[in-house]
């Protein structure tokens, strides 16, 4: 489908891909008031079809559709191309439309047979007047599309026919993305009339594509290029105030008015509405009167021919020129600096463009830079300044800098405080007083510093007093924290209950004693602990250093009870049994060997098991120091039983064995000498595999066990053939399984049963031998007899000394063989004369053999075709035994004297076209079988 315009200028826009021009006329770059424009109007809903179709003066012979989209011949307008999402792209139109409404543009769809299709009458030219069509056009197909493209041909015509210009567009490509492309035409009209016709004619057919957009036709006289010249700088610059005339001077290229006339206008509401400063005159300056503009008045003059001036659609305008009155900026803000003496880095720099500096309010020569201040003498210094923007310089500012005294430092006293005491604020005398940190730099604070006494040393602190402008030198405060006296060194002490005490002992100077931990008066005597009751008491004392006084040391006095005698229980040992230590429940136990007296152990005793009876031990506990009385252990050591009575055991390797036994009470089975965890449940012997296999056993009487008994199993091994394997057996054949010699019977399950250590069979199967060996154990043994399968030669590649053998099917891999008697692993055999061979192939791992025949060419490289019955026929031996056979012969140009495919004419005799061929060599290509091709030279003798 395809897009058109309906005005005139519609069409002119799909040309102007670049037009030709007729009498190479085109315009200079200036244009007057358009004679018509068309934007097709805009509508307040998107996706709207717009009624009604075109009018006269435009023509169209296509057909006006209000619905969307358009048949082929026929047109629509409307504000969107989004209707075809799979061949359409998504525009809107060209023209820059007002929020809240959409722009229409004329969409067509080509008719299927080329030809005008467009035609629009233009009246009220001007005579000899050169024209600018211009339009924006837009193939709305997406890139890619394999569609017909649009292809259109723009003309304009005089009222008789004649072409004054013409142009074509090509084919239109399509894009991805709305991509309107401006086409513009310039045209000289007719000097014998004030009308043109404008025709489109479309190239393509339609159908399948040929569809396009057209917006914001125009149709504008165009003229020379234009300037505009002025005495002084009012337009780029700019000028301070209006009280200068200045004169303006019109300018244009040559060569596109005969008799130009110029009229001057002025507008000062920003192009609005223009005034004539002039009428039409051949005159192209005009003087502007001083005080006559203001900022932002423009001006421009309108250019045509002579006879033409004073008619809209003939003449044309210049750029328009904006006068520029900058005006004088505001004078800087009158500024006070207040400097102290003698102080250093002092600027006085106003903010501002171009800022000059004076030393006088009126007269004087500026300086762009501040001056530099002098602060060694006390008193007032004044400048004035002013700033410039855009070479226009303001009114002076009068600038005051005073130079202030500095006053003297306050007057300090210096501080003194035990660590962690409480401080006050420090004081100084002087006015307006400004407290540091340190002796430069910072930020004063108006809030005289509490000293911190939580860190011992000499901490300084600065003030400074000022006048409202100026601050004094800074005085220093020393403050002093002394350090507070270690607590004195203390030790707890501990009592057991009842026990003699001591008076109470400290390390340090000045000692106070107390009863609480603050508060309370001090007592330099040391008091003695009361240990008559059970618990925990403290004590408190302090010492004196420089008249600061210690925190106070806590000692604290433990009164202990006496603790109870340990837990014990009475034990047993059996006789010669591993005794262990002896254990109580208490606390850092002491154990001693009679009731009363002796020296304690820490080390629990090992009791001795080798005398039977009872034996006493005695073990006493002390908890913080204050030993329990001591508490009686019996330790008592019983007689051992004897160890049960044993058999040994014998068994055949595979045989089911029963749990082993021994005479005894509570039996305890185990698998080892010593060590170990014994079980009440006796043991069953493993037979999988022969040798020797040691148990043990014990019995115990309630408390003791007694030594562990070994029972020893022999497993005596199955008999077991290493001779008798698998076999395999082929058609008609048989086979013989041997299990061996070695053997006291020997039982085949055949039908009947055979008992000899060997079997001839017929057939194949699964066979079973039940072996017996001398010791009197049985075992079965199975093999298989399988049937063998024979192999198939399934290809025989000969060649003049070799055969190359494949097979497949059987039991690969397989044995080769020329004879039946030597057999080889490779398929290939090499060094073979000429001649007829059996080969045979079998199985690696059975016998069945697989027999073909085959032979083995014979190629001489040698004709003397000389009638003496010695090599007058080369001939290729062996030729018979294979299919498909070929036979060229060449010369050494490549040339072709011999061919057959018959294997019975396998020979040559020399001869080409019944003539003998001269000696030379010759070259033979053989192909066998389609898949197998040998060459060779051969050399041809003859008298010639």
């Amino acid at each position: 489908m395809k897009l058109i315009r309906r005005e005139l200028g519609f069409f002119l826009l799909i040309f102007l891909l670049f037009l030709s021009r007729f009498s190479a006329q085109s315009c200079g770059g200036s244009f007057g008031a358009p004679i018509f424009t068309e934007d097709f109007g805009s509508v307040t809903t998107p996706l709207q079809v717009v009624s009604p179709a075109l009018v006269p003066p435009a023509f169209t012979n296509y057909i006006y559709s209000p619905k969307i989209p358009p048949d082929d011949g026929f047109y629509t307008i409307t504000n969107s191309t989004e209707y075809l999402s799979w061949g359409w792209q998504k525009s809107l139109d060209h023209t820059n439309d007002a929020s809240g409404t959409y722009g229409n543009m004329l969409l067509v769809n080509a008719s299927y047979t080329p030809g005008e299709f467009y035609r629009r009458r233009v009246s009220n030219l001007c005579s000899n007047q050169v024209y600018r069509f211009s339009a924006w056009i837009l193939n709305i197909h997406r890139a890619g599309a394999n569609v017909k493209k649009p292809n259109v041909t723009f003309q304009i015509r005089s009222t008789s026919g004649t072409i004054l210009g013409s142009v074509s567009t090509g084919d239109l490509r399509e894009e991805n993305g709305e991509f309107w492309r401006n086409f513009y035409l310039d045209f000289k009209s007719d000097p014998a009339s004030s009308e043109v016709d404008v025709v489109l004619i479309n190239n393509a057919e339609g159908g399948n594509g040929n569809d396009l957009a057209i917006d914001d036709i125009s149709f504008s006289p165009c003229g020379p290029a234009t300037s505009v010249s002025t005495s002084i700088d009012v337009f780029t610059t700019g000028v301070c105030d209006n009280s200068l005339g200045f004169q303006l001077t019109a300018q244009i290229s040559a060569g596109t008015y005969t008799n130009p006339n110029y009229i001057w206008q002025k507008s000062i509401n920003g192009g609005n509405t223009w005034i004539d400063l002039t009428s039409a005159t051949t005159n192209p300056t005009i003087n502007i009167a001083a005080g006559s503009y203001q900022n932002n008045d423009l001006y421009r003059f309108i250019v045509g021919e002579s006879t033409n001036i004073n008619t809209v659609t003939c003449r044309v305008y210049s750029s328009n020129y904006k006068a520029i009155v900058l005006g004088y900026p505001a004078a800087p803000l009158p500024k006070i600096f207040n400097f102290c003496q003698n102080s250093t880095g002092n600027s006085i720099s106003i903010s501002g463009k171009e800022i000059l500096w004076y030393t006088s309010a009126i007269g004087g020569i500026p300086d762009t830079l501040p001056p530099v201040v002098d602060t060694s003498v006390v008193g007032s210094k004044d400048y004035w300044v002013t700033e410039t923007v855009n070479g226009c310089e303001s009114s002076r500012t009068k600038i005051t800098v005073n130079i202030i005294s500095i006053p003297t430092a306050p007057l300090v006293s210096n501080y003194q405080y035990c660590q962690n005491s409480t401080a006050n604020q420090l004081t100084a005398n002087g006015s307006n007083l400004l407290w540091y940190s340190s002796s430069t730099g910072g930020t004063g604070s108006s809030t005289a510093p509490t000293p911190d006494t939580s860190q011992v040393g000499t901490f300084s602190f600065w003030v400074s007093q000022n006048n409202g402008t100026c601050e004094s030198a800074r005085a220093e405060i020393k403050v002093t924290v002394l350090a507070n006296p270690n607590a004195p060194q203390v030790s707890d002490i501990q009592y057991c209950h009842n026990a003699s005490a001591s008076p109470l002992t400290a390390i340090g100077n000045n000692l106070l004693w107390y009863n609480s931990s603050t508060g309370g008066t001090g007592s330099a005597t040391a008091p003695t602990p009361d240990t008559t009751q059970v618990g925990n008491f403290s004590y408190w004392v302090s010492q004196s250093v420089n008249g600061c006084e210690s925190p106070r040391a806590k000692i604290t006095v433990t009164i202990f009870p006496i603790p109870a005698a340990p837990q014990v229980v009475d034990v047993q040992f059996c006789q010669n049994s591993t005794a262990s230590a002896l254990t109580a429940t208490g606390r850092n136990l002491q154990w001693y060997t009679s009731q009363v007296g002796g020296t304690g152990s820490p080390n629990a005793p090992i009791p001795s098991t080798t005398q039977i009876g009872d034996f006493y031990y005695w073990v006493s506990q002390n908890v913080n120091g204050c030993e329990s009385p001591r508490a009686q252990i019996k330790v008592s050591i019983l007689a051992n039983p004897n160890p049960p009575l044993v058999t040994n055991y014998q068994i055949c390797q595979n045989y089911t064995a029963s749990a082993l036994s021994a005479i005894g009470n509570n039996l305890l089975w185990y698998s080892s000498q010593i060590g170990g965890a014994g079980t009440s449940v006796a043991p069953i012997p493993s037979t999988v595999q022969a040798g020797n296999f040691s148990f043990w056993v014990s019995q115990n009487n309630g408390t003791c066990e007694s030594a562990r008994a070994e029972i020893v199993v022999t497993v005596l091994p199955a008999p077991h053939s290493d001779v008798l394997e698998n076999k395999s057996i082929c058609d008609g054949g048989t086979v013989t399984l041997d299990a061996g010699g070695g053997f006291s019977a020997y039982e085949w399950n055949t039908i009947p049963p055979q008992y000899s250590q060997k079997i001839t069979l017929t057939s194949a199967g699964k066979y079973t031998v039940k072996l017996t060996s001398s010791n009197g154990c049985t075992a079965e043994q199975t093999v298989e007899v399988v049937n063998g399968v024979t192999p198939n030669i399934t290809n025989i590649k000969s060649g003049e000394n070799f055969l190359e053998i494949s097979a497949e099917g059987g039991n690969p891999p397989y044995f080769y063989s020329l004879d039946n008697v030597n057999w080889q692993t490779s398929n290939i055999f090499t060094n073979l004369k000429a001649g007829i061979y059996q080969i045979f192939v079998k199985s690696q791992t059975n016998s069945c053999t697989a027999v073909a025949q085959s032979a083995v060419l014979f190629i001489p490289n040698v004709i003397t075709p000389n009638q003496d019955s010695f090599n007058d026929v080369w001939k290729v031996g062996n030729i018979e035994y294979f299919k498909n056979a070929k036979l060229a012969i060449y010369d050494r140009y490549g040339k072709k004297v011999f061919y057959t495919e018959d294997i019975s004419k396998f020979n040559w005799d020399g001869f080409y076209l019944g003539r003998t061929l001269p000696s030379d060599t010759y070259w033979y290509v053989i192909e066998i079988q389609n898949n197998y091709t040998r060459t060779g030279w051969i050399l041809l003798k003859t008298r010639n």
